[in-house]
């Protein structure tokens, strides 16, 4: 948080749980979405992951308003999920409730029960059949984060389990892009791992173009893979920092008994070989590709490594993502500088400061957008590393920005950005040299002129003898308004000696008449056009900024003249030295 002494983010580096729980959803097969709460936070979300996809992108929403606010939104949902039934005929619906579901104490359980006595007789059925999930996800409760993993262990939780054991390594990945999920996938089968993967949002967020179009997707996880999980020999879950109330997989291991470990995200050397040892230990065999994408990788460590030394990186984003960035920055030789995340997470602050300790990292949670930028100012961050929610930072501080997480809306391509493997990882490495390398050819032109010519080009500005018109009724006091004055006092000043140059007439601007404003305006600008400022007891907006357009300065005081004259002129002094 930021030194603010009022409970207050300012630009949170955060989105809510609604958002994912229902990107979580995407990777279900045959499942729809709908938000229990007004009709605004399934048009952000829509915007959101349309925008970040380029796919379109479907949630209902059971549109309470203030009636079903005061006395409950049951009809409402109970309506929602009878026409999301005949307009889909989805497998499954998460029911993803918001702060005012949530706030007003729905009881959802409850409303599903009744659903579904409603329809118990129904003879359609896709009704009787369609499995609806309760996740509880107000946006207060945490960020997108813990929203994503709440889904997926709510889908554990409420579903009728194959304890069967298949010999099957589970896989829970929190949110990664369409393309790494590719590439997970054809990684695993590269190993000879038979798996089940959860979420899968590979074609569902990233799909082929087809000559029809297919209201509900076809791809992802189904659930009969998804009720087999319990009966798997081992489950990976890529989150560090996944409490154990949240956790899938601890889920798994409570319920039925299936052993599990928690890995980072498969970034770089450390984050790939902890993933090849869990994966050769539950008897996989590390593919000939694999060796060879390893070899490449390290071979562009030693390529990039003079260009990456420059950089101090600033990462932000969900805690996974920020550990593993971090740590891909640190053995590439990149300093980094600051981990940002939104999540309330402590594990993340001990882990990295622990793990970092050389590099004096500033490790940020439960962050904003106006903290990072302080310390990335403190700390002269020279690269960003996250999502396009960090462009602001970046053309405020001229830095460059590598956008690779979510959401990604002002660039095309976020569904096919890739970080994860040893060719993602070279992806992120080949970005940050070559953002270095931009700032070098870009920018060091402007140095050293900065540092040979400008500094004397300074010293000749300040050195100036300036001119200032001055506006007064008598010549001693500065005491006219500017669209009141018929004259103006001209002065010279060097700081150390101010004389009275001349008086000019002009033709007065504000004399309560529309008539030829325009050309009384230009002589008054021809009358002090070769001044540097002009001073005056008042002055209106528009004067003001017609003054500085022409590169005059406008300096309002009550004041002697002579006294007036030479504060204007260090004032003008100080300002051209610091420019």
């Amino acid at each position: 948080m930021s030194n603010n002494l009022v409970s207050l983010n300012v630009n949170p580096c955060k989105m809510c749980m609604p958002m994912g729980a229902v990107s979580a959803l995407c990777g279900i097969k045959g499942c729809m979405s709908i938000l229990h709460g007004s009709q605004g936070c399934a048009t952000y979300i829509r915007r959101h992951m349309a925008t970040h996809y380029n796919e379109p992108v479907d949630i209902a929403s059971s549109s309470l308003t203030e009636e079903g606010t005061v006395f409950g939104g049951e009809a409402n949902l109970l309506k929602g999920l009878r026409n999301m039934i005949d307009l889909y005929a989805p497998e499954v619906i998460g029911v993803c409730t918001t702060c005012l579901a949530e706030t007003i104490g729905e009881d959802v359980n409850a409303i599903i029960k009744n659903f579904h006595e409603q329809n118990a007789q129904n003879s359609v059925k896709i009704i009787n059949n369609v499995k609806i999930i309760n996740i509880a996800s107000p946006g207060y409760g945490g960020t997108q984060n813990e929203g994503w993993f709440i889904a997926l262990r709510a889908i554990l939780e409420q579903i009728e389990p194959n304890m069967t054991p298949n010999g099957k390594i589970n896989i829970i990945t929190p949110q990664i892009s369409p393309a790494d999920t590719r590439w997970l996938k054809s990684f695993l089968r590269e190993m000879g791992v038979t798996y089940i993967l959860l979420p899968d949002l590979s074609d569902n967020l990233d799909g082929a173009t087809e000559k029809k179009y297919h209201r509900l997707k076809t791809g992802g996880t189904s659930l009969a893979d998804i009720a087999a999980m319990a009966g798997a020999q081992l489950t990976i879950e890529f989150s560090e920092f996944t409490s154990e109330k949240n956790s899938p997989a601890e889920y798994l291991k409570e319920a039925y008994g299936v052993p599990f470990i928690k890995l980072p995200l498969p970034l770089g050397i450390r984050g790939m070989e902890q993933l090849l040892d869990t994966l050769t230990g539950a008897g996989a065999v590390i593919s000939d590709e694999t060796i060879k994408e390893r070899g490449r990788y390290l071979d562009a460590m030693v390529d990039s490594h003079k260009h990456c030394a420059r950089a101090r990186a600033a990462v932000f984003g969900e805690p996974d993502f920020v550990a593993a960035i971090v740590r891909l920055c640190a053995e590439n030789g990149i300093l980094p500088v600051l981990a940002a995340t939104g999540s309330i997470s402590p594990t993340l602050r001990e882990m990295l400061s622990r793990e970092t300790a050389e590099c004096a990292i500033t490790v940020l949670d439960d962050s904003d957008f106006a903290a990072i930028e302080q310390v990335c100012i403190e700390k002269k961050a020279n690269l960003l590393i996250g999502s396009s929610d960090g462009r602001r930072i970046a053309g405020k501080l001229d830095i460059p920005l590598i956008r690779c997480a979510f959401p990604i809306h002002d660039h095309i391509g976020g569904q096919r950005v890739r970080i994860l493997g040893f060719e993602g990882s070279l992806n992120i490495l080949d970005r940050a040299a070559n953002a270095m390398i931009d700032k070098t050819e870009t920018g060091f032109r402007g140095e050293l002129y900065d540092r040979f010519y400008k500094a004397q080009e300074k010293n000749n500005e300040a050195d100036k003898c300036r001119r200032f018109a001055v506006a007064s009724t008598t010549g001693a006091i500065v005491d006219l308004h500017f669209g009141h004055a018929d004259k103006f006092y001209i002065y010279e000043s060097d700081e150390t000696a101010t004389r009275l140059v001349e008086t000019r007439s002009v033709s007065k601007y504000c004399d309560g008449s529309a008539a030829d404003k325009e050309d009384k305006w230009e002589s008054v600008i021809r009358a002090v056009a070769d001044c540097d400022a002009v001073l005056a007891l008042r002055i209106g907006p528009t004067p003001e900024k017609r003054l500085q357009e022409n590169g005059i300065y406008v300096i309002t005081t009550y004041e002697r003249v002579e006294t007036a004259v030479n504060q204007a002129a260090q004032e003008i002094r100080d300002q051209a030295g610091q420019t």
